[in-house]
């Protein structure tokens, strides 16, 4: 069965594809790069995972590293 798949990469529809045959793959008739939509549409919909600033990060070990010490744990 024929299918039509967009590139994530540069947007351009592609057609006539087989993805069953494929498992996703094809290669982009505009970009010519291979990608699998399966496997984009699997990494939208996982959880982000928080983005840190250095600022956040130094408090973050700086509580830790404290509370080591103040257990008796070596860091």
């Amino acid at each position: 069965m024929d299918s039509s798949e967009k590139c994530p990469i540069c947007g351009q529809e592609n057609n006539g594809l087989h993805i069953e045959e494929t498992n996703g793959w094809f290669t982009c008739c505009r970009c010519g790069k291979e990608v699998n939509n399966y496997i984009d549409i699997f990494f939208k919909q996982m959880t982000t995972l928080p983005a840190y600033t250095l600022e956040q990060i130094v408090k973050l070990f700086g509580r830790v590293n404290q509370r080591s010490a103040e257990e008796g744990i070596a860091s």
